[in-house]
């Protein structure tokens, strides 16, 4: 199980990084966010899972739990972000 989550938040890195328009990307990448920045309710959530998880691949499912999130959830929740740019831009920029 665990070992699937972070496989599916390594793609969804990978989907984050990839989304946007080319102007996008470099209006991202010269101005990061940063730690102070109000993240979107969704970015700030996939953020608090990605963290969690990798600090404690064991506590997967407690973390997933405390964040009011299923593996399915936590698949959906990545998809939602991902098919958004401005969300993935928030959320590759927040996962650095």
């Amino acid at each position: 199980m665990t070992r699937g989550l972070i496989g599916c938040l390594a793609v969804a890195g990978f989907l984050a990084a990839g989304c946007g328009t080319e102007q996008q990307q470099a209006e991202t990448e010269s101005a990061p966010m940063t730690e102070a920045a109000a993240l979107p309710p969704e970015v700030a959530r996939a953020v608090a899972v990605a963290r969690g998880i990798e600090a404690n691949p064991a506590a997967a499912d407690s973390i997933l739990a405390a964040n009011g999130l299923t593996a399915a959830g936590l698949d959906s929740l990545m998809y939602v972000i991902a098919q958004d740019s401005a969300l993935s831009a928030a959320y590759t920029n927040a996962i650095r």
